[in-house]
Formats: structure tokens, sequence, C-alpha cells
């Protein structure tokens, strides 16, 4: 039977794992990755729809617009 010490630590590492994961999948990824319509604009890659100038100028890197970041981090 394990004992409270163990139970601890393998809950610590299952949470620690779940951490790393969502702040890997969170992370901006290079510029280049950001996906554009056909005037060079960017648009979110979660929704579609334009990134505003004041989200990229806030955020160059940007992938998402506010909305769909914010559901993404909630």
């Amino acid at each position: 039977m394990a004992d409270f010490c163990d139970i601890g630590s393998d809950r610590e590492e299952r949470m620690r794992v779940e951490a790393i994961s969502r702040a890997l999948a969170s992370r901006p990824s290079h510029p280049a990755a950001q996906a554009m319509d056909k005037d060079g604009r960017i648009i979110c890659t979660d929704c579609g729809e334009l990134i505003p100038a004041a989200r990229i100028e806030a955020s160059p890197h940007a992938l998402r617009c506010i909305g769909c970041q914010t559901e993404v981090e909630a």
C-alpha cells in the first residue's frame, strides 16, 4: 500500500506535467505561423476573424483575437 508521501509525489508530478503542457500549448508561435488574409491582415487562428490593429500593435505575435485568447486562458 502506498504511503501519503508516495500519493503526494504522484499528485505533484501529474500537476506539474499538466501545468507544463498548458504553458506549452498557450505559448505563441513564430510570427510566420500567423494566418493572413489576401491583404496581409492577421486572422485569428481559432475563429477566423481579423485581429484588430490595436491588438497586433500591443502584441505583434498574437495568434488569436482578444475573445479567443480570453477563452484559451480561462
